[in-house]
């Protein structure tokens, strides 16, 4: 046994002696790479080293009586063993002492230190300045560095040698940076590859770009190692030459040039007619070597094409003049076909006869193309079969179903409730028309069941109690119930049992439902029960349902509380449900505690501004620390693909200690137009959001509806501010023309260009979203509205500030628009601009009694000429004097027509703001406050005042005629008819317009949140008044008339254009684009209206001065004598030829 394992050990110790990886090892460990004795032992060369662990017969240089005395070059010896000198020392001492460096490193107390300059082979003491390069490189002292020479590259801290045809390269030595200089060469490398221009090859042995050989357009290595020819007749073949193509041959004069081949020549010889071989289909006639077309095919752009197989010969595919010799082929309309009843058979190529069924069959014979009518068969699937309620008889005929025939083939369903017997149609036929026998006009009564014979009567008997559905087993004879009415099962197929209550459908025993009555508490299986299962419910034994209910102090599931009353406001309604901000546990109703946050977007922003501001606020106040920032618990985001930018500012006010009615603002803003899109404010930690009573928020994130927005290009930004621009020069020059009008007289003249401006910059409250255009082109007229006082005096500021007077809460009953132009409801404040106008018109008033006073206690004496006054001082005093007297008339005017008249001009002229603001005032009522009291009583008070002043308009002017024109009216009351012709209706004019503004206004302001009726009441009032001035021509002045008409169209368009807008807000149906198109139309119609003012304005003016004043009268009548006697000048007299 010892002897034995003895062995097993030794067998082991070979194995594993046997098993090192290193041949030259003779024994090693158990690791495979550690050497303990190396092969030829005796051998001076073999010994162990450290590097490896295995034998080198390179490392000891010197050995003896199995001793190293000295290794080679880059090992040291140490206990007679060669070791390896660390890198980068290439020769050593010992493993701590260097003899010498490896390239780049210098050698420095016996250590090697690495030189700090790239490609240095050998550098000074301190490392960083090179006393000697590496080869193919040389020191430059201006970076200082070494650097490769031209034509090397810098690799592993080497300069290897790019390939020739580089002027230098990078990377690799084959991936050039530039080319080398020489002739033909491209000028620079693509992808890193140089190459010689077209005709050119690189020649490594000189160097040079060499041209290529003809007929080569390139080459490669050699001049006549062609990659491409000179000619498209040419091809290169495998040995890089240049041969003709196919269809061409060789010419005789020069074998580089190729002359093509004769028609439907493949290949031909010596001369283009001489054909070797032809295209496909093509046939070689040997006679003449030329190619022809043969029977049976047909040429067609040079190719030959097979005929049709049933045709011997063609003109084309669809044309055979010829066909195959077969009776069966008929030749008709220029084709070769079967004759009907026959098809091709592509296998024996000749025509066959198709199955009996078929009219016309193709490919098979059983695969019918066609049926015949007369035999009632209809194609399916290649057959011919019989068409529907028809059926195949025993003579393979199709017959009707209807016939008698039919009454024993099962599918035809038979019927025939008068003949008195039984068929497949019907479920009964008793042969009477008798009910309640259990059969009645062929249909089977309930719980009735019959024992039907074909073509024999019905006998019917009645079902079994509780049974719903029986029939008769004709194989027991005797009748077998299939179905138990509601609430009963059938046990053995015989016996019907009553279910249990919770089962409406049972089977086997009373409590295995197939259907439960009331419910089903399992949802893979069926497991019944009764509703009182279910907590709160009861069960409705007459309607199988289940019923809850409400105040029995159960919670259903139905309910959302149950307090066991029906009363409400205690938190939980007579309904059972939960009433709003309380909350209901085990009965009890109790006010909600946990703080809930809500946002809302500000309406501050229109659609084409890309920002956009949210307000998150909540239903309570909160415990937060007074250092707390809302910009570390948020996580902004939106639902579309745009960047966003935003700021959050919070609005802290801490009332006790820690608490706060919290809210914050969000300013966003977007970088590329969104639609339907909405914020998304994560809260990160909503539990640190606590109330009073240290309850946290639940809600982790909320969700804000964002407005539209539209970023526009920059080329229509452009082009609609050079429209506006435009614009302005025709509104400067009607209002250089109003100036006119003030300074000179006729101030008549503009009343309907204020009140068209004025209309024109209130349509941009129309409530819809006008395309960028027209937005930017009614802002730019909002300097018609009288609200310049208000603006310069901050009036807001006033009442907000010292009158403690909450204009931001008094803003949200003013309609989006009109509050973004900074609009509130405050009568006072907006009515401050109107009644601005009427306090300069006082003013007036009273620098007329002034003058009045001054001039007539005026002591000066009247102007008398005398020799001693110079020409210049007495043209200075005839000025002084006129200007006198024009100011005394204008005076005298003023202060006779101020009461009534200039008051009730004022009046009609402001009656657009006046109305607007009334509109404002009625929607923000407010009796709250003191100021607010004072605020809804005055503007009751001016409604009265604009209602009585409209009345009285109407008196004034309903008079007749010869009252009318009387001078003293006139002058009391001619503003309300001046210009205005004296008759029934057309005096009503002014009056009528006072009316019409006022509408117009109450339109704008309540009917804002109805846009699409908004907008066609403005557009039925414009009409209104359009067909009035058409119909009735109320002004005596007829280019006044038509200024008032034209403008009047024009804002009648307007409407109609903003109409498309307003429906396309509900419908989307206009894109960007086509809504800017529809824009400018508006504003060119504007344009031409403002146009059309500014021409007949100027008419209006000149005739206005040409009759006040006398100077420009002559001036006017000398220019025009000047005119008139030059042409006379310039005419032959008429005598000339006597």
């Amino acid at each position: 046994m010892l002897f034995q394992l003895l062995f097993i050990f030794f067998v082991l110790i070979q194995i594993s002696e046997q098993t090192c990886r290193t041949d030259d090892c003779y024994s090693c460990s158990l690791h495979k790479d550690c050497c303990i004795t190396c092969k030829c032992y005796r051998s001076q060369k073999f010994q162990r080293t450290i590097d490896t662990f295995g034998c080198d017969y390179k490392k000891c240089d010197k050995y003896d009586d199995g001793k190293c005395y000295s290794c080679v070059d880059g090992y040291y010896l140490q206990n007679s063993i060669c070791y390896l000198c660390t890198y980068p020392c290439i020769e050593c001492y010992s493993s701590t002492k260097c003899k010498k460096c490896a390239s780049g490193y210098k050698l420095s107390n016996d250590k090697c230190i690495q030189c700090t300059v790239p490609l240095c082979k050998d550098c000074d003491s301190n490392s960083n300045q090179c006393s000697q390069c590496v080869n193919n490189s040389t020191y430059d002292s201006f970076i200082p560095a070494c650097v490769c020479n031209a034509s090397y590259f810098q690799v592993s801290g080497q300069c290897k040698q790019c390939i020739s045809i580089c002027g230098t390269c990078s990377g690799s030595y084959n991936y050039c940076a530039t080319c080398k200089s020489v002739s033909n060469m491209s000028a620079t490398p693509i992808n890193g590859v140089c190459s010689c221009i077209t005709g050119y090859y690189w020649n490594q042995s000189n160097s040079q770009c060499n041209q290529c050989t003809a007929p080569c357009l390139t080459c490669e290595e050699q001049a006549t190692q062609c990659t491409s020819c000179n000619d498209a007749s040419l091809i290169v073949n495998d040995d890089n030459e240049c041969t003709c193509q196919i269809g061409y041959f060789s010419s005789p004069n020069d074998p580089y040039v190729c002359e093509v081949c004769s028609k439907n020549c493949l290949t031909c010889a010596d001369i283009s007619n001489k054909c070797t071989s032809c295209y496909e289909n093509y046939e070689l006639n040997d006679g003449n070597n030329t190619c022809f077309c043969p029977d049976g095919f047909f040429e067609i752009n040079n190719t030959c094409n097979k005929c049709d197989t049933l045709c011997s010969k063609c003109s084309s595919n669809s044309v055979c003049t010829e066909c195959i010799d077969n009776q069966f082929v008929k030749f008709s309309k220029q084709q070769c076909t079967c004759m009907d009843g026959y098809y091709f058979d592509a296998i024996q190529t000749t025509c066959l006869q198709c199955d009996s069924t078929c009219k016309t069959c193709q490919s098979q014979k059983e695969m019918c193309s066609s049926c015949s009518l007369e035999s009632n068969r209809i194609l399916s699937v290649n057959k011919c079969i019989c068409k529907p309620e028809y059926f195949l008889n025993v003579n393979q005929l199709c017959i009707s179903c209807k016939s008698k025939e039919a009454i024993a083939i099962e599918f035809c369903e038979y019927r025939d409730c008068a003949d008195g017997m039984w068929s497949y149609g019907e479920e009964c036929d008793d042969a009477n028309y008798s009910s309640r026998d259990g059969c009645y006009n062929c249909l089977r009564e309930p719980q009735y069941y019959c024992i039907n014979e074909i073509q024999k009567p019905s006998k019917c008997f009645k079902c079994q109690e509780h049974c719903s559905i029986c029939e008769y087993d004709y194989l027991n004879k005797k009748q077998v119930c299939k179905l138990a009415i509601d609430g009963y099962y059938i046990e053995n197929s015989i016996q019907i049992n009553k279910c249990a209550d919770k089962c409406l459908h049972c089977q086997s025993n009373a409590s295995q439902c197939t259907k439960c009555r009331f419910l089903n508490i399992s949802k893979s299986n069926i497991n019944c029960q009764l509703c009182e299962y279910k907590q709160g419910y009861y069960s409705d034994y007459e309607n199988n349902s289940c019923y809850s209910k409400c105040g029995d102090t159960i919670l259903a599931d139905v309910e959302q509380c149950d307090d066991g009353n029906r009363i409400n406001g205690d938190g939980c309604s007579d309904h059972c449900i939960l009433e709003k901000s309380f909350d209901c546990i085990n009965g009890v109703c109790s006010k909600t505690k946990n703080p809930i946050p809500s946002g809302q977007e500000n309406k501050i922003y229109d659609v084409y501004t890309p920002k956009r501001q949210v307000l998150v606020k909540y239903d309570q106040e909160l415990k937060l620390d007074q250092q707390f920032d809302i910009n570390d618990q948020l996580y902004i985001s939106l639902n579309q693909q745009a960047n966003i930018n935003y700021i959050i500012r919070t609005n802290v006010e801490f009332e006790t200690k820690n608490l706060t009615n919290f809210s914050f603002t969000i300013d966003l803003e977007v970088d590329r137009s969104i639609s339907n899109a909405s914020l998304i404010i994560k809260y990160l930690t909503p539990s640190i959001f606590k109330n009073a009573q240290n309850q946290s928020q639940e809600i982790e994130f909320i969700e804000v509806k964002i407005s539209d927005i539209v970023i526009i290009s920059q080329s229509v930004q452009g082009l609609t501010t050079a429209t506006v621009n435009s614009s302005n020069y025709v509104i400067y020059g009607l209002l250089a023309l109003l100036g006119c009008g003030l300074v000179l007289g006729g101030i008549d003249i503009y009343f309907n260009l204020i009140d068209t401006l004025q209309y024109l910059s209130y349509l941009y409250y129309i409530n819809t979203i006008f395309p960028y255009n027209v937005n930017q082109f009614f802002e730019n007229l909002s300097f018609a509205q009288f609200t310049i006082v208000q603006d310069f005096i901050k009036l807001d500021n006033i009442f907000e500030y010292d009158l403690e007077y909450d204009l931001e809460f008094h803003s949200i009953t003013v309609p989006f628009k009109i509050r973004n132009q900074g609009m509130y409801s405050c009568f006072i404040l907006n009515f401050a601009s109107i009644f601005s106008l009427f306090l300069i018109g006082l003013a007036f008033y009273i620098v007329a009694n002034i003058i009045t006073i001054k001039l007539l206690s005026s002591k000066d004496d009247l102007l008398l000429q005398n020799d001693s006054t110079s020409n210049i001082q007495l043209y200075f005093l005839k000025l002084q004097t006129k200007f006198k007297h024009f100011t005394f008339q204008w005076a005298l005017i003023t202060i006779r027509e101020f009461f009534y008249s200039d008051l009730l001009r004022i009046f009609m002229t402001t009656a657009n703001e006046y109305s607007f603001t009334l509109g404002l005032g009625l929607k923000g009522l407010d009796f709250s406050s003191t100021f607010g009291l004072i605020n809804s009583t005055i503007t009751f008070l001016f409604l009265g005042i604009y209602i009585l002043i409209t009345f009285l308009s109407f008196k004034i002017v309903d008079q007749k005629r010869f009252a009318i024109k009387e001078t003293q009216y006139n002058i009391k009351f001619g503003s309300v008819f001046q210009g205005v012709q004296i008759a029934k209706y057309q005096k009503l004019y002014n009056p009528f317009l006072l009316i019409k503004k006022f509408l117009f206004m109450t339109f704008l302001i309540y009917l804002y949140d109805y846009p699409i009726i908004q907008v066609l009441q403005v557009t039925l009032l414009s009409l209104v008044t359009v067909f009035f001035q058409i119909f009735y021509s109320p002004i005596t002045d007829k280019l006044e008339l038509i200024k008032q008409i034209s403008c009047e169209i024009s804002s009648f368009i307007n409407s109609l254009l903003f109409t498309i807008f307003c429906i396309n807000d509900l419908l989307k149906f206009l894109n960007e684009n086509q809504k800017l198109i529809i824009g400018w139309v508006v504003i060119s119609n504007v344009l031409t209206g403002l146009f059309s003012q500014l021409v007949i304005n100027t008419i209006q003016q000149w005739k206005y001065l040409y009759y006040k004043f006398q100077f420009i009268r002559s001036t006017a009548n000398s220019c025009s004598q000047l005119c008139k006697s030059k042409l006379q000048s310039t005419q032959a007299p008429h005598d000339v030829f006597l």
